[in-house]
């Protein structure tokens, strides 16, 4: 009879068992810090370069295939423009490409947090393309650090830093995500 019972408790567990979530859908912001060109003084002719964040919409995909290991997809698109000054010393203000990348990711470990979420440290290598940009679009290499702390309902919150090397621009990243 228990034998009965074992079997039976067993193969109910194995019935409700649900399936670790594979995919990831994240909704950001972020702070891209790019170098920007400004008048000095009032001056046409003297010019200083200062760093002054552009803020941006982040969404991000990934594609969990090990615990460890993920593809991941980025789409970054910024909100404001750059002011730039021309050849003429004219302020004008400048469009900012918004861009994509692909890559993969890796979690070092995933630790339990009270026992209702738990917490993934991640580093990424993307291959970027800026899109739409009025000059030229370019390849660049971009590594990402994300903090991800993840509920075992499947929301997940995370913040990080990204670095694009061909564009030269460091970006704070935080949002919000569902695994399914």
């Amino acid at each position: 009879m228990w034998m009965c019972l074992l079997t039976l408790s067993f193969a109910q567990d194995v019935e409700t068992e649900v399936p670790a979530p594979r995919l990831e859908l994240s909704f950001g912001s972020g702070l891209l810090f790019v170098e920007q060109t400004f008048a000095s003084g009032g001056l046409q002719n003297q010019t200083q370069e200062r760093v002054v964040p552009v803020p941006s919409w982040l969404l991000l995909g990934e594609y969990m295939w090990s615990p460890r290991w993920s593809s991941t997809v980025m789409l970054n698109v910024p909100l404001s423009t750059v002011q730039r000054i021309d050849q003429n010393g004219e302020i004008f203000e400048g469009h900012s490409a918004a861009a994509v990348g692909v890559g993969a990711a890796f979690s070092p470990f995933n630790l339990p947090v009270l026992s209702q979420a738990t917490f993934r440290p991640q580093l990424a290598l993307l291959g970027g393309r800026t899109l739409n940009d009025l000059e030229k679009n370019v390849f660049f290499p971009m590594v990402v650090s994300r903090m991800v702390l993840v509920s075992h309902s499947g929301t997940s919150l995370y913040g990080g830093v990204a670095y694009a090397f061909g564009e030269e621009t460091l970006a704070v990243i935080y949002g919000i995500g569902h695994r399914f």
